[in-house]
């Protein structure tokens, strides 16, 4: 439980730290711009099939990774939170915590195959 608490504290420290670099940031420059798009999770549209249902292909920027960190983070901090007594959730919820956590990292270790 210590472990995934200070992972989440991290991610959170690490979400004020890039919404602290995107005020610094001068979006003017060119520097700016890439620094920019670095931090700030973009969507690209593609063209629509035939049912006419629009594709996205999403970017993982850091911001969108640190999100997806901080869910499953969040997810994984349930079970040890229920045992030990601190949070009172039923089977059900931690069961689902425990599906999320999962498909978000096998989402994570399909990305690196795919």
């Amino acid at each position: 439980m210590t472990g995934i608490l200070f992972s989440t504290i991290s991610g959170v420290y690490s979400l004020y730290n890039l919404r602290q670099q995107e005020g610094r940031i001068d979006k003017k420059e060119g520097e700016g711009v890439v620094a920019s798009k670095r931090i700030e999770k973009y969507v690209i549209f593609l063209a629509c099939d035939a049912q006419g249902y629009e594709n996205l292909l999403t970017s993982d920027s850091e911001r969108a990774a640190i999100n997806k960190q901080l869910l499953q983070d969040l997810c994984d901090l349930v079970v040890p939170a229920t045992t030990l007594g601190f949070t009172n959730f039923d089977d059900g919820f931690v069961g689902l915590a425990g599906t999320v956590s999962s498909l978000i990292g096998v989402h994570s270790q399909w990305k690196k195959t795919a």
